[in-house]
């Protein structure tokens, strides 16, 4: 339960380093987007916010849920996808497996471990998973829904066919990253957190830094990095990516 608590209580502070840089079209040897090491164990979501907010970093605000589709805080929330009853046996099952809170201080660490472990399975956060968790774990909807809302890592619409992570960090920003993004609105009419038109790629703009500085400009796509990359280069891993059918569905929290 310890380790559950852990990932569950990261602060979400920032992303964690890569020491080398991976060559073009390598995996990773482990998940690009870590979270941040600093994690509360035994600390209640109010503490950690405080300790959040004296790292600069604001506070969640814990507000009632939009109207389907609405735009929160600059993310869209699709509340009219409906899972599978399958698949919320799943939840049901991961909820019941390793989320078991004895009272409501240990129920408010869990949440944000319950909700990585959801995005792992389905790439996003569904309304429905995310209500079963609140159920589960005793807690206000308004609760969970805040916090899921508020972390940029959390997704709450289905991802495309294929994941992008485009670095826009200061050494990828010297390097043309700009260019990569106006290259994503010109051919294929998307920008920061948006789906292309036939569900075929999502992307997520990162502001902050993938690690791997020496390869700059460079994307994660579908759990491989591109790094050192020119427009026609980024093209041609996308358009590879599409060609080789859609990815396995495996997105951790980044």
């Amino acid at each position: 339960m310890v380790s559950r608590r852990r990932e569950g209580c990261q602060t979400l502070l920032r992303r964690s380093r890569h020491g080398s840089c991976p060559r073009p079209g390598v995996r990773n040897p482990s998940p690009v987007g870590v979270l941040s090491a600093r994690c509360y164990t035994r600390l209640s979501i109010s503490e950690i916010c405080h300790r959040i907010a004296a790292h600069g970093v604001r506070r969640p605000q814990i507000c009632a849920r939009p109207p389907a589709g609405a735009d929160w805080k600059g993310q869209r929330v699709a509340q009219d996808v409906q899972l599978s009853d399958a698949d919320l046996e799943k939840v049901r099952a991961l909820l019941n497996a390793n989320y078991n809170p004895q009272d409501h201080q240990e129920a408010q660490e869990l949440i944000l471990g319950a909700l990585q472990e959801v995005q792992h399975l389905f790439g996003w956060v569904p309304f429905e998973a995310a209500r079963l968790i609140a159920e589960h774990l005793g807690v206000s909807e308004n609760l969970i829904y805040g916090l899921l809302t508020f972390y940029a890592d959390f997704r709450t619409e289905p991802p495309g066919n294929h994941f992008m992570l485009l670095c826009h960090g200061t050494a990828c920003y010297v390097g043309g990253s700009q260019r990569l993004i106006d290259t994503l609105r010109d051919r294929y009419g998307i920008g920061a957190d948006e789906t292309t038109a036939d569900g075929e790629l999502t992307v997520q703009i990162v502001n902050g830094c993938l690690g791997v500085c020496d390869c700059a400009p460079l994307i994660h796509l579908d759990h491989v990095y591109h790094g050192n990359l020119t427009v026609e280069s980024f093209v041609e891993a996308i358009e590879n990516a599409k060609r080789n059918g859609p990815a396995r569905r495996d997105h951790a929290a980044h």
